[in-house]
């Protein structure tokens, strides 16, 4: 078996290895940190992709609507379809997807993402 030494550098810290993987990990946090960020996005300025311009957030329209409506035939369907289109419901709804897409994007904050 062998064994791995350390050397210490200039500054008396252990040197970080990088091996591939590290890389494919960076690239999937990257990427999934994108999809909240264009979800975000999206439902903000209604760039057609899931939410059309004229339902866009800025246009008065309401982002969890359409997300929680949806899930009334679930277990809590009828907790989370009475909770869908209040104002502090999507100021939530929105924080979360940009603080989770911005923490995983720019590795701010993962442990508590």
């Amino acid at each position: 078996m062998a064994t791995t030494i350390h050397k210490p550098t200039a500054a008396g810290t252990i040197a970080a290895a990088h091996r591939p993987v590290d890389y494919v990990w960076a690239v999937a946090r990257i990427s999934i940190g994108w999809v909240f960020l264009w979800a975000f996005l999206d439902k903000t300025f209604g760039w057609g992709f899931a939410t059309p311009a004229n339902r866009a957030w800025i246009e008065g329209g309401s982002p969890t609507t359409g997300f929680l409506k949806g899930s009334g035939e679930n277990a809590l369907g009828g907790f989370f379809s009475g909770l869908a289109g209040h104002a502090w419901v999507d100021w939530l709804f929105m924080a979360g997807l940009l603080g989770i897409g911005l923490a995983l994007t720019l590795a701010a904050g993962l442990r508590i993402a």
